[in-house]
């Protein structure tokens, strides 16, 4: 058995051991339940909190599964944006309360934005 597979459903290269595809949430092994709704199957795995959640409780975002919590985050080269501003300062604040959790924020810049991936 090859040690990497492909994920079915956004083609990303996975370890033949994976549960679920870190990039898509779709997951790979059967009897998941959600974590809000333990009577219901998973239906995917949320991209950003990597828990398992039924279709009343998430859904695909441009192809990528994420909770309802998380629907609404933008999602870019498999990073999420979770912060924009213009104000540098404000930015600088969150990038070290981020790095302070283990957290490895991308910064990206246009004109007027600094944007968290």
């Amino acid at each position: 058995m090859p040690e990497k597979l492909l994920c079915d459903f956004c083609g990303t290269e996975i370890s033949n051991d994976a549960e679920f595809c870190g990039k898509c949430g779709t997951i790979f092994i059967d009897d998941v339940s959600c974590f809000n709704h333990s009577d219901d199957d998973a239906k995917g795995v949320c991209a950003i909190c990597h828990q398992a959640y039924c279709k009343r409780c998430g859904l695909r975002v441009n192809g990528i599964f994420l909770c309802n919590e998380h629907s609404d985050y933008e999602i870019y080269e498999g990073m999420a944006r979770v912060f924009g501003s213009s104000d540098e300062q404000q930015v600088n604040n969150y990038k070290s309360a981020l790095e302070q959790n283990d957290l490895h924020p991308f910064l990206y810049s246009t004109k007027s934005i600094t944007t968290f991936l």
